[in-house]
Parts: C-alpha cells; structure tokens; sequence
C-alpha cells in the first residue's frame, strides 16, 4: 500500500472538509412558482380582490366653474355644488375650474367590484339605494375639499323610504378591508314624486343612501371551502336573497374559513341568502354558489368543491347573483 506524506494528508483532509461543509450550506430552493397551498392571512386583500379592481366601473367625469358650481351625472344620481364651495388645502376658494369625477354603485355588481360592503356600525347590514363618490381637483390636479360651513346635495332616481339615513363610508382593518358605513351627521333625504333628495353633505367620502333591516335574531355564518382555496386567492360573498345587500365574509386565518366570527356584524336568521365562493388560482377562475333556503343559528356552509370557468362565465356568476 502506497504510503500518504503529511502534505497529502493535509491536503486530504482539507477537501474533505470544505466538501462536508458546502454540502451542509446548501438547501433546496423552492421554485418561485411553486404554489402557495393554504396560506391564510388576516384582514389582506386577496390575488382575486386585485383582479376585481381592474372591474370597476369608470367614473363619469365633467369640469365646472368652481365660482359658479354645477352638476355632475351618472346612473340616475346627480350630485349638485353651489358656488365657491371648493377649497385647496390650505384653505384658499377655488373660483377657477375644477374636475370632478363621481364614482356611482348602483347594483350588486359593483358592489362586489368595489368591495363595498352594506354593514352597519350597529352590527347588521343596511338596504342600498345607490352609493356615490366624489373626487374633485383643481386645474393642477391638487385634491380639492369642500370649504366650511359650505354643503352640497345630491339626487337619487329612487323612492325614498321612510327609513332611509344617509351614511358616510370608511374603510373597515376589521371586516376584511371593506367600505363600511357610519350615520352621516345632519345629512338628510327628502322624498320626491320619482327621486330623493340628499342635503347638508359636506365631505368627499362615499356617500349611501341606506336604511336598517331592523330584523333579529342575529347569528354568525361560517364557510368552508376545499384545500388550497384560502384568503391568499379567494373570497366569499353573502348577499340576502332579493335585496340590494351584500358583504365580504372576513376570512379568519385562526379557523381558515370565512367567518362572520369576531368581527363587527351578524346575519338575519331565518333569512334566505346567497354565497358566492370566487378565486383565482394558478391564473384560471373558480366558483361556487350556494343557495340558503332559511340561516341557521351560527350557519355553516362547506364547499367541497370549486367549479373552473372561463373568465366570462365568472363575471357572468357575480353579475347574475
């Protein structure tokens, strides 16, 4: 047997080393598009809540005299400004002209789109007659408010019910990154013979005429959906049967299920509703609808199931539901 000097030794054990030491630093990379099976998060807006952004519907736009006000219209809701009502923010009357766009929602449709929910700061959902937003900005784009003590007003082609409040929105960490809604602090509606009549409004927000359900009891509602639909590529929507009322099922990332439980609001028991299971996973669409004769109390749906459909039938499903 040939004989190893020191220096071959030395040289011997040195490359074993440096191999027993790369082979220990190296770990396997996943591939980046290796997909993401049932992560949830909380409160995060999901792949398919980015997608229905891109269907929201275009604003209408228009320019008036801030010196003089005028009118902006779309879907049967006029909003109407007096004159030098609009101010920059630091305060200074904009009698030049202003751009106006106004953002309408006028159906469940954009409802969905919009993620504007119809829940109430009291815990339950709120019957819509139509929403509506301004954005207003001067000839250099500078992001206009309304001047104080100045208001503007607004008509809706709808009846007006007895019932109806007017409601500012806000965005909800709580329910899902949702429009939510608070009463609107001396706004108020007039009937007219085919219209309402929205008076004393005196900031940009979204602004929806809505009335309470006033129904009890309240319950939770619960949705399960198949494995590696999560709240990272899926949403479910509620909406009672009938009635312009829908909302976003917050997804709770303890349960991973979609779940009215510890949140702000309750569902009607007793009521008939719909959900709607969307997701967009792996670059196609899914859904799945259910059909809820009456809600139980603390109501649980599990979907086993999600149906692929092309990108029409899935805007067909939120359009028809």
């Amino acid at each position: 047997m040939k004989k190893i000097n020191a220096k071959q030794l030395f040289n011997l054990v040195l490359m074993t080393t440096v191999l027993i030491m790369s082979a220990s630093c190296k770990k396997k990379t996943p591939p980046e598009d290796e997909p993401k099976v049932d992560i949830w998060t909380q409160n995060e807006k999901s792949a398919i809540g980015d997608y229905l952004q891109t269907k929201i519907k275009a604003p209408s736009e228009t320019a008036i005299s801030g010196q003089y006000g005028g009118t902006i219209s779309q879907d049967g809701i006029s909003v109407i400004f007096p004159a030098n009502m609009f101010v920059r923010e630091n305060g200074d009357t904009v009698r030049g002209m202003v751009k106006l766009k106004l953002h309408t929602i006028v159906n469940i449709k954009d409802m969905i789109y919009n993620r504007a929910s119809t829940i109430s700061p009291r815990g339950d959902m709120l019957l819509s007659s139509g929403m509506f937003k301004i954005d207003a900005r001067d000839s250099l784009n500078n992001v206009l408010n309304v001047r104080f003590g100045k208001f503007f007003s607004a008509t809706i082609n709808v009846a007006n019910n007895p019932n109806d409040s007017i409601f500012k929105g806000r965005i909800s960490n709580t329910d899902g990154n949702q429009i939510v809604w608070d009463e609107w602090p001396n706004a108020t509606a007039k009937r007219g013979q085919n219209n309402t009549t929205i008076s004393g409004l005196n900031a940009f927000s979204w602004c929806n005429l809505d009335r309470y359900m006033n129904e009890t009891p309240l319950t939770h509602i619960n949705v399960t959906l198949p494995a590696g639909f999560t709240s990272a590529n899926s949403d479910v929507v509620f909406k009672y049967t009938g009635e312009m009322s829908s909302v976003f099922l917050p997804a709770n990332a303890t349960l991973k299920k979609f779940s009215t439980d510890g949140t702000s609001y309750k569902v009607v028991q007793g009521r008939s509703a719909k959900l709607l299971a969307i997701a967009k996973k792996d670059d196609k669409f899914f859904y799945f609808l259910v059909t809820i004769a009456s809600i139980g109390e603390n109501h649980s749906e599990v979907i086993t199931t999600m149906t692929e459909a092309t990108e029409q039938d899935f805007i067909s499903q939120i359009a028809n539901l």
